[in-house]
């Protein structure tokens, strides 16, 4: 591939990335220098059978303690709010 490659962003495939960019180029590119050959291009055909995919299997979560945490948090948090209402009233 000793031709000069011109670089730009095609938006209009959707294709942003630098990487995927170049290789839509490098397909374009090859695929314009054998029409011009006067190369017969014919995309090859395949016929794939879906494949089911399997079930997903359920996971189980363990109870975390960051709910116990939360409680914790929430108790401390009242506590601390009653005994400044009881300062405001004495």
């Amino acid at each position: 591939l000793h031709e000069n490659v011109r670089v730009a962003t095609p938006d209009y495939i959707g294709v942003r990335e630098p990487q995927y960019t170049s290789g839509v180029g490098l397909i374009k590119h090859s695929y314009q220098k054998a029409k011009l050959r006067g190369k017969n291009v014919q995309e090859k055909q395949e016929h794939f059978e879906p494949v089911p995919a399997p079930a997903p299997t359920p996971v189980q979560q363990q109870p975390t303690k960051q709910k116990t945490r939360n409680q914790n948090n929430n108790n401390q948090n009242d506590d601390r709010m009653m005994s400044k209402v009881k300062r405001v009233f004495r």
